[in-house]
């Protein structure tokens, strides 16, 4: 975890820049696959990542849906 913290210190990061395929942010991963601790160290830097979709236009709280048992 300490990697990812020192990551997400450098100030020209862009945590909003998706992937080539999906169109998927960093913040997409952590919540498809249960990285909250990594999520909310995202969003409390970078809070505008919150906004982002993908090529589907599915935002996190869409991407959280998908993996929730509501």
């Amino acid at each position: 975890m300490l990697k990812v913290d020192s990551y997400l210190q450098e100030s020209d990061l862009n945590v909003t820049v998706p992937t080539k395929f999906s169109k998927e942010t960093a913040a997409h991963f952590c919540c498809k696959n249960g990285h909250s601790e990594i999520l909310a160290k995202i969003l409390s830097r970078h809070p505008e990542a919150a906004n982002c979709a993908d090529d589907q236009g599915n935002t996190l709280l869409h991407a959280l849906m998908e993996v929730s048992d509501y």
